[in-house]
């Protein structure tokens, strides 16, 4: 419909000649072809959208591992004999909050050390009162000490007395040294004589044999060899067993003079 200034509004009808209708053709074929292509280059973005990083997850923090302490115990409980008695220690109830494996180290208390497992053995090679102490340690380092004493230990070096079952001393002035697990010394009281030697014997024991010269003891009926054999008895005080006869005795200490 066109409109004309002042005029009536007209239909204006536009028909095309066959021969142009065919010349168009391929015309719009041609320019099809780049309309069709920009919509391939144009079209819409066939990769997929970005998406966002995932959160990474919370770390978790490490867990802390705990020692629970047991407790220690000893074997003999009582005085042990210098290089004679192997005193047992062993650790009982040691645990580790996450299961893993406890490293047992050994302080005696006399200088020495050794890493071994929950139960160890240990002479000692010199008199004195000793605290043991045990450190365990985890996989992973972390430790925990725990403490057992007093160890007693002593040597039978000073002076004795030979006790019979009536408790009558037999020999009075027994001076005896040890040197390493041999015992040797004289009791010269009362005019006799006597050569004594000997050995502290494992755990807790003693054996000493006393020996006279024939014309020794002139006027004592004392026999030429006497034996003796004991152990440590705290609550007897000394060492308790018998002679060779089989007649119980006791070895006493004496202090710095002669018993009785």
């Amino acid at each position: 419909m066109v409109s004309v200034q002042g005029r009536p509004a007209a239909t204006l009808i536009m028909t095309m000649d066959p021969v142009a209708r065919r010349l168009s053709s391929p015309w719009r074929s041609w320019l099809c072809v780049p309309i069709l292509l920009l919509a391939t280059a144009c079209g819409d973005d066939t990769k997929p959208p970005t998406q966002p990083s995932p959160t990474p997850p919370t770390p978790t923090p490490p867990t802390t591992v705990t020692v629970t302490l047991g407790r220690l115990t000893q074997s003999p409980t009582g005085v042990g004999l210098v290089l004679a008695t192997p005193f047992v220690f062993t650790a009982e109830g040691f645990t580790v909050s996450d299961g893993s494996a406890l490293t047992y180290t050994w302080d005696f208390g006399d200088g020495s050390r050794q890493t071994g497992g929950a139960s160890i053995s240990h002479t000692y090679a010199g008199q004195g009162v000793f605290h043991v102490t045990l450190t365990v340690t985890t996989t992973v380092g972390v430790s925990a000490n725990a403490t057992v004493g007093d160890v007693t230990v002593v040597a039978v070096t000073g002076r004795w007395g030979l006790q019979d079952a009536t408790g009558a001393f037999l020999l009075r002035s027994s001076a005896i040294n040890q040197n390493g697990t041999a015992v040797a010394g004289d009791d010269t009281a009362l005019n006799c004589r006597f050569a004594i030697t000997g050995s502290v014997v494992a755990p807790r024991g003693i054996a000493l044999t006393w020996t006279r010269e024939q014309r020794d003891c002139a006027g004592r009926s004392l026999p030429v060899t006497i034996g003796f054999t004991g152990v440590v008895n705290e609550g007897a005080g000394g060492f308790l067993g018998t002679l060779d006869t089989g007649v119980q005795a006791r070895l006493v200490p004496c202090g710095n003079f002669p018993c009785g």
